[in-house]
C-alpha cells in the first residue's frame, strides 16, 4: 500500500500555520502594547511589570504553535494509518475469500474424482447448492475433455455459456491446455465473458483412471464479486474506489466529492489476478476521522495568551474570578448544543432504520426497542421493555432458548443465523410465525452486558427462492426430455442407414448372378435394363457408405496431434498420383508449410477431396491445383486453388450440403457427400471453409485453421506415423 501525497491535512497545516501563527502573534504583540501604553498612562509601575512579562508571553506564543504544528502533522499520519490498515483488510479479505471459494470447487472436483464421475442430476445438485453459499459465482460450469461447456448452474442468465467453447480464443486455450497438463487449479486473467460484462474463471481439473476428463469452472463476475468485498470491509459508503488492470478501469463505486490528494492503493492479488486498488475517502469522510479539536487548536492558543494577560489585569484588578466563570458557561454551553446534536443523530438511526433492532440485557428482557420491530411483532413499544425475548421464540423451540442464549454469552462473538436456512422463525403477538433472518451482536454499557439483535423480515425472499427453484426444477425436466429425443433420433438415423445396406447388397448380388447367367440370351434393351439395375444399386450402396462415414464424424480431442501440412500434401500427391499422370495434370505446394494440430487421416481426407475435385471437374489441357499458405495473426489461412470449371456464386453455400450436386451423373461421377464431409471436418477442428470462384473461371478453397507450434521435426513423425 502506498499514499500518492501527505493528504489534505498537510495543506492546511502550512497555510494554518502560517496565517494563524502571525496573526496570533501580532495579536499578543499588540495587546501587550495597548495594555502597557494603558497602564503606563495611570500607573507606570504597572506599566513596567507588563513589558517585563511581555517576552515570557511572546514565548508562550511560539511553544503554542510548535505544538500546534506537531498536532497537525500527528494528525495526518493517524488519518492515514487508519485508511491504509482498511486497504490492507481488503487485500487479505480478498485473498482468503478468493481462496476459500476456490477451495470449494476444489472439494467439487475431488468429490468427482473420487466417485470416478457421476451423473448430471447429482452434479445440479452439488452445483445449485454450491451456487447458493457461495454468492461471488455468476454460474458452476461442467466443461468437457474438448473444452466445451456441457452444463450450467444457474442456466438462467447463463444461457450463452452452453455448448460455449472456451477455446476459441488461443490465450484461453493455452491456458486450459496448462490447466490439463499440469493438472492443477488456474484462475484467468480478466475477461469479457459469455454472460456478459467482465469477470474470471476459476478452472479446477478432473482426472481419474489416469485421463483428463474436463474441468469444473467457477465463473466470477467483477461487479459481481468486489461490491461483495468492499460491502465486507465497510468500505462501501465513505470511499471512492477504482479497480484497475493493466491500467484498464475495470470497476469504480462513486460515493460523491473525494479528497483528491489522499489517493491510497490495495494490491489485489491471487493466482493470475492482479488488480490495483485506488482507495480514495470522501470529503465527508474525511471530515469525520479528522480532529475537531484540531481546527480548534488556534483560537484556543490566541484564547490562552489573551487569558494569561487578563490573569495578569485581574490580578491587578480583581478580576480573573469573573472571567472564568464566563469562559465555562460558554463551554458548557457548547458540550451542550453538541449533546443534543448526537442524541437527535441517534433517535433518528436508531428508530427510522428500515431492520427491526432490540437491546437485551443478560437476563433476556428487552431493554430498548426501533419502531421497525413494533411493526413486525406488533407489540407496542411500551409491551416490548421488559417482556422475554423467549416470547419470540416458537413454542417448540421456546424451551432450548435460554441455553442457548447463554452460550452466546459466553463467547461474546457476532454471529448471523438463518443465511442459508429457511427454517427460523419467530412468533408475533398474535402467535403468527414469521419467517426471519437474525444477527446478534454482544455490546458493553456502563458495565452491564447487553446483546444488540438486528432482525429482518425475509418472507417475500424465501417465497422468491422457493419459486426459483420449482422452476429451476421444470426446466431441467424439459432439457433431461429434449436430450434424450437427440439421442434417439441420432440412433434413429445410424440404424436405417446401417440396415438399408443388406437389401442393396441383394439387389447388387442377385443383378450380378443374373446378369452371368444370361450374359448370352438378353437383347440390347434387356441388357441396358439390368446394367441400369446394377447401376442404381451401387450408387445407392456408395451413398449408404457415405452416410454412415458422414454420421460417425466426432471429436477426436485425444487423437489430435501436430501435423506438417507438406507432408500431407506429399501423401495426396502419392494416392492420386494415377490420376494425375493419365490427365497429364500439376499438383503444387511449397515445402515450407506450417506445422498445425489435427487428426491426421481426417485433415488427409480433406486436402485429398478438394485437390481430386480440381482435377476431375477440369476441361483445360493442363489442369492445375496448386497450394499456398498465408499467415494470418490468429490462423493460417490455406488457399487450394485450381483452373477446373469453376463454380457459380449463386451455388457457393448450397456445395456443402449432403448430396447436393451441380452436375449430372453422366457429366461426372459422384455422390455429392464429399464437401460435406470437408466442411464437417474442419468445423471439428475449429476451422472453416469459403468459395472464391467464378464460373469457367476456376476456384479457390479457403481454409482458416488455428494456430498452435511444435518442431518441424516431431511433427513430420507424427505426420507418417498416423497415416501409416
Amino acid at each position: 500500500m502506498t499514499i500518492e501525497s501527505l493528504s489534505p491535512l498537510s495543506d492546511f497545516a502550512e497555510t494554518s500555520f502560517t496565517s494563524y501563527g502571525t496573526g496570533l502573534f501580532i495579536a499578543a504583540s499588540i495587546i501587550i502594547v495597548l495594555s502597557s501604553t494603558y497602564y503606563y498612562l495611570s500607573n507606570r509601575a504597572l506599566a513596567a511589570t507588563i513589558f517585563s512579562l511581555a517576552p515570557s508571553l511572546l514565548s508562550i506564543v511560539v511553544i503554542w504553535l510548535m505544538f500546534w504544528g506537531s498536532m497537525l502533522n500527528w494528525e495526518r499520519h493517524r488519518i492515514n494509518d487508519s485508511i491504509d490498515l482498511q486497504a490492507l483488510g481488503l487485500e487479505k479479505s480478498f485473498e482468503l475469500y478468493i481462496e476459500s471459494q476456490i477451495a470449494a470447487l476444489e472439494r467439487m472436483a475431488g468429490r468427482w474424482t473420487f466417485d470416478k464421475g457421476t451423473n448430471e442430476k447429482s452434479w445440479r445438485a452439488q452445483a445449485r447448492a454450491d451456487v447458493r453459499d457461495m454468492p461471488i459465482f455468476q454460474a458452476i460450469e461442467w466443461v468437457g475433455n474438448d473444452f466445451r461447456v456441457k452444463l450450467v448452474e444457474p442456466l438462467e442468465g447463463n444461457e450463452k455459456a452452453v455448448n460455449l467453447d472456451l477455446g476459441f480464443e488461443e490465450r484461453r486455450r493455452k491456458a486450459l491446455i496448462n490447466a490439463r497438463n499440469f493438472n492443477r487449479t488456474s484462475v484467468s486473467n480478466t475477461v469479457d465473458l459469455a454472460q456478459g460484462d467482465l469477470g474470471f474463471l476459476i478452472y479446477v481439473p478432473i482426472r481419474y483412471d489416469n485421463k483428463f476428463q474436463g474441468f469444473i469452472l467457477g465463473v466470477v463476475k467483477v461487479n459481481r464479486v468486489l461490491p461483495l468485498l468492499i460491502d465486507l470491509q465497510g468500505l462501501d459508503k465513505n470511499f471512492n474506489i477504482h479497480i484497475k488492470e493493466l491500467g484498464r478501469d475495470i470497476w469504480s463505486l462513486d460515493n460523491g466529492l473525494d479528497e483528491g490528494n489522499s489517493t491510497h492503493y490495495a494490491n489485489l492479488k491471487i493466482r493470475n489476478i492482479n488488480w490495483k486498488a485506488e482507495i480514495i475517502p470522501t470529503v465527508e469522510y474525511y471530515q469525520q476521522l479528522r480532529s475537531q479539536y484540531i481546527s480548534y487548536l488556534p483560537a484556543f492558543g490566541f484564547s490562552t495568551t489573551l487569558l494569561l494577560l487578563l490573569a495578569l489585569l485581574f490580578y491587578i484588578r480583581y478580576r480573573n474570578l469573573y472571567e472564568e466563570s464566563l469562559q465555562q458557561q460558554k463551554n458548557t454551553a457548547k458540550l451542550n448544543t453538541e449533546l443534543k446534536k448526537a442524541e437527535s443523530r441517534y433517535q433518528g438511526i436508531n428508530f427510522l432504520t428500515p431492520i427491526a433492532v432490540l437491546m437485551v440485557d443478560d437476563k433476556g428482557c428487552i431493554q430498548e426497542v426501533n419502531q421497525h420491530a413494533t411493526s413486525i411483532f406488533k407489540y407496542t413499544e411500551s409491551e416490548f421493555i421488559g417482556l422475554s425475548v423467549d416470547k419470540l421464540v416458537p413454542s417448540h423451540a421456546r424451551s432450548k432458548h435460554p441455553k442457548l442464549r447463554e452460550k452466546f454469552s459466553k463467547h461474546k462473538e457476532q454471529k448471523r443465523m438463518a443465511q442459508r436456512s429457511m427454517d427460523l422463525f419467530g412468533i408475533d403477538k398474535f402467535g403468527d410465525k414469521i419467517p426471519l433472518e437474525i444477527g446478534l451482536s454482544p455490546v458493553q454499557l456502563d458495565g452491564d452486558s447487553y446483546t444488540v439483535v438486528t432482525i429482518s423480515d425475509v418472507t417475500e425472499r424465501r417465497s422468491t427462492l422457493t419459486d426459483l427453484q420449482s422452476k429451476n426444477q421444470e426446466m431441467n425436466h424439459l432439457i433431461k426430455k429434449l436430450s434424450e429425443s437427440n439421442e434417439q433420433l441420432e440412433r434413429f438415423a445410424f440404424i436405417c442407414s446401417h440396415d438399408l445396406q443388406e437389401p442393396v447388397r441383394m439387389v447388387q448380388s442377385f443383378s450380378q448372378i443374373l446378369g452371368n447367367q444370361l450374359k448370352n440370351s438378353l437383347d440390347e434393351q434387356q441388357e441396358k435394363y439390368l446394367r441400369y439395375i446394377v447401376d442404381g444399386a451401387d450408387r445407392a450402396h456408395q451413398m449408404i457408405r457415405d452416410i454412415l462415414n458422414y454420421s460417425r464424424l466426432e471429436p477426436e480431442e485425444t487423437n489430435k496431434q501436430e501435423v506438417l501440412l507438406s507432408e500431407i500434401c506429399r501423401q495426396v500427391n502419392i494416392s492420386l498420383s494415377e490420376v494425375i499422370d493419365e490427365k497429364m495434370a500439376k499438383f503444387t505446394w511449397p515445402e515450407d508449410m506450417p506445422v498445425v494440430r489435427a487428426v491426421s487421416t481426417q485433415l488427409f481426407q480433406v486436402i485429398l477431396n478438394i485437390v481430386n475435385n480440381g482435377l476431375k471437374f477440369n476441361q483445360s489441357d493442363t489442369p492445375r491445383v496448386a497450394i499456398r499458405v498465408n499467415d494470418k495473426a490468429k490462423h493460417w489461412e490455406i488457399v487450394i486453388q485450381d483452373n477446373g470449371i469453376g463454380i457459380d456464386p449463386t451455388y457457393h453455400e448450397k456445395l456443402f450440403q449432403v448430396f447436393y450436386r451441380l452436375n449430372t451423373r453422366s457429366e461426372y461421377d459422384g455422390t455429392g457427400i464429399g464437401l460435406a464431409v470437408c466442411k464437417r471436418i474442419l468445423s471439428l477442428h475449429d476451422a472453416t471453409i469459403t468459395i472464391d470462384s467464378t464460373l469457367n473461371e476456376g476456384s479457390s478453397f479457403v481454409i482458416s485453421w488455428p494456430k498452435n507450434s511444435l518442431r518441424k521435426s516431431d511433427a513430420i513423425t507424427n505426420t507418417i506415423a498416423e497415416l501409416s
